[in-house]
């Protein structure tokens, strides 16, 4: 009987080079980064019959605890992360615009009412008021209060 080495995927990180997970370990992750638990995660990747939950929670727990398997699910978070802040912002956007068509389109336009105009003028005035407080850093979005709102 021969032993099939299984296929590897190789972690790409600056100064990481040479780092393999196999298929197994990088569905794993995967699944973990879509939301799912270490468990469910688990099953989603391993054969999983012969063993109970709590041995799926401890094969998962060892799993998470291998080096390369936690530099590649940090990797795949952050990247999870970003795209998030770039979904948000990019929401926002076509929010802006939208209400932005809306509370300054032509006064005569018979689809939508003054009241219309003056509660999306409202909300831009809100978002604007929001974004006020809001600073963006290096490590992701920070609302500072003003200091006659702090307590």
């Amino acid at each position: 009987m021969t032993y099939k080495r299984p296929p590897f995927f190789h972690i790409l990180e600056a100064g990481h080079t040479g780092e393999m997970l196999t298929v197994k370990q990088e569905k794993f992750i995967q699944e973990l980064v879509k939301g799912k638990s270490q468990r469910q995660a688990y099953k989603a990747a391993y054969n999983c019959r012969r063993l109970s939950d709590n041995g799926i929670d401890v094969c998962a727990s060892r799993l998470m605890k291998n080096a390369k398997v936690r530099l590649r699910y940090e990797e795949l978070r952050k990247e999870a992360e970003k795209d998030a802040v770039l979904s948000a912002v990019e929401m926002r956007r076509k929010i802006i615009k939208k209400l932005s068509e809306i509370a300054f389109e032509d006064e005569n336009d018979k689809f939508r009412s003054r009241q219309d105009q003056i509660r999306a003028m409202g909300m831009l005035s809100d978002l604007y008021a929001l974004q006020a407080m809001t600073e963006q850093d290096e490590s992701g979005v920070r609302i500072e209060v003003p200091e006659e709102y702090a307590q």
